[in-house]
């Protein structure tokens, strides 16, 4: 699960948040979603948008505050270095297998799966705009460092090379 029940629970302990929910419902999980939204009297805070694609997409990720990706489990969670590549801080949990990029990097949080403390996480980050925009540059400058293609074509290509050369050897 992507944790997007905890997120929504989480909106009741912060002030003003708006929430945009974006992505596919393969699952069937957005109704689920819409019901705990409207049970909680969130509805004028979470917009569901959908798949977003190509400039939408980028504007979403360079217009909000803060990225969220609080699965139970996520091999990898490509978003959370998609937020970071376009400069948005990331709030995360254990779950996430990219969770270690965002410690690493300082990009933002590791929050635990309790909707209170996500909540609190989530007003502290936002209280300061410095530590938001400090978080957003660390998390670029890691992920076009050490994660764009390029980088990662960089290590494929020597690890190859050093492959071919204890093939050499042998």
């Amino acid at each position: 699960m992507k944790g997007i029940d905890r997120l929504i629970q989480a909106l009741r302990w912060t002030s003003g948040i708006r929430l945009i929910i974006a992505g596919g419902d393969e699952r069937g999980y957005r109704k689920r979603m819409e019901s705990l939204v409207s049970a909680l009297g969130l509805e004028t805070r979470v917009d569901f948008v959908g798949h977003v694609y190509g400039k939408d997409k980028d504007f979403l990720y360079e217009s909000a505050k803060l990225f969220a990706l609080l699965s139970d489990h996520e091999n990898f969670g490509n978003s959370v270095i998609e937020a970071m590549m376009h400069r948005c801080p990331v709030l995360v949990t254990p779950g996430v297998g990219a969770f270690s990029y965002v410690k690493e990097s300082g990009a933002g949080i590791i929050t635990s799966e309790n909707p209170e403390v996500i909540g609190k996480d989530i007003e502290q980050m936002l209280c300061d705009n410095n530590w938001l925009k400090e978080a957003g540059e660390r998390g670029f400058g890691f992920a076009s460092k050490d994660l764009s293609w390029e980088s990662i074509a960089l290590r494929m290509t020597k690890i190859y090379e050093e492959i071919l050369e204890n093939k050499a050897i042998e």
